[in-house]
């Protein structure tokens, strides 16, 4: 009983005859999986440039605050209710949009009034905290003791990527999410 199925099998592997079908499913199943692995590439490069785009804009807009919002340079729940319409805006195209975008609004200076908003963070949370990036702000050139206020803002949106986890660093994911954080000197 064995020698007939030794038998089957040595012919099975002389017989050439399914062997080019064969090969064309595996190559198949190669080609999808690789173009699957292109388009999630893809798909994960886009949103990660449009939220870093989006993330600098809005960092500069923080920054002008002194300018723009009468010399208040603390930042509130209001600014983080207009931060989020506005990435929404630049994001998805609607500020009025159901996609869900989180916004964490941060500032930090040498006097130790530094915030964040919101103050309990869920998923998105920045990469480095800004006062953790404290030795970055620059000496100011009339009082060469005071250090400059830094502003931080962070964009987290969900993302449905097969090869996330390969494809994305530690700096770019947070729980399911994907981040751009950008840093800037206050005005």
């Amino acid at each position: 009983m064995k020698e007939s199925g030794l038998v089957k099998f040595k012919h099975f592997w002389k017989n050439k005859k399914g062997a080019v079908t064969i090969e064309f499913l595996f190559m198949s199943m190669f080609l999808i999986v690789l173009f699957a692995f292109l388009f999630d590439l893809v798909m994960l490069r886009s949103t990660l440039g449009k939220l870093d785009n989006a993330s600098y804009t809005l960092v500069s807009i923080l920054r002008e605050r002194t300018q723009l919002y009468d010399r208040v340079a603390q930042i509130n729940i209001d600014d983080h209710k207009q931060f989020e319409k506005l990435a929404k805006k630049l994001i998805y195209g609607d500020q009025n949009s159901n996609k869900r975008i989180d916004v964490v609004l941060e500032y930090w200076a040498q006097d130790g009034s530094g915030r964040r908003i919101p103050n309990i963070i869920g998923d998105c949370t920045p990469y480095k905290k800004l006062s953790d990036l404290s030795y970055l702000s620059p000496r100011s050139e009339l009082n060469n003791e005071r250090k400059i206020p830094l502003y931080q803002i962070t964009l987290c949106v969900e993302t449905q990527g097969l090869f996330e986890t390969i494809l994305l660093d530690k700096s770019e994911r947070s729980t399911g999410l994907i981040r751009s954080s950008s840093m800037s000197v206050s005005r």
